[in-house]
């Protein structure tokens, strides 16, 4: 999931101030328009006549003629009252509206940039978490790596080692065996030699005993011989 970025709320805040401000400056304009449209009755116009005579001006003072005492029946009409429906809108009751309208939409803006803040917040939150988990991912997999390297390493070395332990039992079998060859045919050739002694032995006590046996053969023959004659 691509994961979006978030300005920082300055810019927002001082956004918003600003729109607060344009809204007031707005608000102040539109009221004084509003109060200059407001229909005034108008004056009565009096009409001066003026004396062009010089003595009238210093010798004589116009004579004003009092007003007549008004009776209630001879009272000056009342000005005439605009109906409220053909008067427009009340400027107070505007202003407020505005001004209502104005704090709403700066709420509007301060809720929506608290959500930007808080979404930025999570967001930073995930990608905080994923680093997190990616970093532990690839310490794991740095010290399945390592234990890996340290298992085969340890199998070669057990592999040369038992390598080097067959070697040494073979050639000290085979010195084994070459000396066990070699100590049998010493001893056959011991044994042949004591049997051949034995035999040449037994030949020359045979032939002594022959040669005993024919010479007391030959002292019988010789002793019968004499005692014939």
């Amino acid at each position: 999931m691509t994961m979006r970025r978030y300005p920082s709320l300055r810019g927002p805040f001082a956004l918003a101030l600003a729109l607060h401000a344009i809204l007031f400056l707005l608000f102040a304009i539109q009221f004084d328009s509003t109060a200059r449209r407001i229909e005034f009755p108008q004056a009565e116009i009096i009409e001066a006549i003026a004396l062009d005579d010089p003595r009238v001006l210093t010798e004589e003072k116009p004579q004003t003629p009092e007003p007549a005492p008004l009776v209630p029946e001879q009272a000056a009409e009342p000005e005439s009252v605009i109906p409220p429906e053909e008067q427009g809108p009340n400027p107070e009751e505007l202003r407020r509206a505005q001004q209502a309208e104005a704090e709403r939409q700066a709420a509007e803006e301060l809720r929506r940039q608290e959500k930007a803040r808080k979404l930025a917040q999570e967001e930073q939150k995930e990608a905080r978490r994923k680093a997190e988990a990616e970093a532990l991912a690839r310490k794991r997999a740095e010290e399945a790596r390592q234990k890996a390297l340290a298992e085969a390493e340890a199998k070669r070395r057990a592999e040369e080692e038992a390598k080097r332990r067959a070697e040494e039992e073979a050639k000290r079998r085979a010195e084994a065996e070459v000396k066990r060859k070699a100590e049998e045919e010493a001893r056959r050739k011991a044994e042949a030699e004591a049997l051949a002694r034995k035999r040449a032995e037994e030949a020359r006590q045979k032939a002594l005993a022959e040669a005993e046996a024919k010479r007391r053969a030959e002292e019988e023959a010789k002793r019968r011989a004499e005692e014939e004659a």
